[in-house]
């Protein structure tokens, strides 16, 4: 009776080490599963994201420019000059109704050309979800379609250029800023793309005081 106790007890130890170590086996694997999942798989769809987003950037950014009869201003709608008794530039200052009024709509021109580009999709080769560079660019595409604008800002800058004795050429900028959210299994994040192009430009006679030639509007 005690030699089969002690062969019970020596069984039911030997058990609990076995399911033990297929526990640990088991935690082992799911953890190296989502390590190879996160660090390798989610790299080479993210890489194929970035690269797609980037073009839908680019292909939105050149019909917003296409657009600029829609929010172009001239230049003194946008700059008001004020000069001094010898003609020199005292005071530069913008009209903050017209500044508004147009971030406002080239941000919605941006918004809403993105998002229909964004509907599309990003399509990723099936074998860039096994995580080998070599395959990543084979097999039928996987359309990835969980993507969302979440914020275009808009931000006017200003560029100061000497082009003569007391003449300075100041050219304004609008720099679109959006952020797009892409959403994946188990992984999220966001990407940042921004573009700069001309509103306006005039050629201010006069000198121009370096406070203003190094400042932002």
């Amino acid at each position: 009776m005690i030699e089969c106790s002690l062969e019970n007890v020596w069984y039911k130890r030997k058990n609990k080490s076995v399911k033990r170590k297929g526990l640990f086996a088991v935690l082992f694997i799911i953890i190296l599963f989502f390590s190879f999942y996160k660090f390798v798989i989610i790299k080479n769809v993210n890489d194929y994201c970035n690269n797609y987003l980037t073009k839908y950037y680019n292909d939105t950014v050149n019909k917003v420019i296409g657009e600029g009869d829609s929010f172009k201003e001239e230049y003194e709608n946008i700059i008001k000059i004020e000069k001094d008794a010898n003609g020199d530039v005292s005071l530069i200052t913008t009209n903050s109704l017209n500044v508004n009024r147009l971030s406002r709509t080239v941000c919605l021109i941006t918004s809403e050309y993105l998002s229909k580009q964004l509907k599309k999709g990003v399509p990723v080769p099936f074998f860039a979800f096994i995580g080998l560079d070599v395959l990543s660019g084979i097999g039928f595409n996987v359309n990835i379609k969980n993507l969302q604008v979440s914020s275009v800002n808009c931000q006017l800058e200003s560029e100061f250029i000497s082009v003569g004795i007391n003449q300075t050429l100041h050219s304004v900028y609008v720099n679109v800023i959006s952020k797009i959210d892409v959403n994946l299994p188990f992984s999220n994040y966001s990407q940042t793309c921004n573009s700069r192009f001309m509103l306006c430009e005039s050629i201010i006679v006069g000198k121009v005081p370096n406070v203003y030639l190094n400042k932002n509007i």
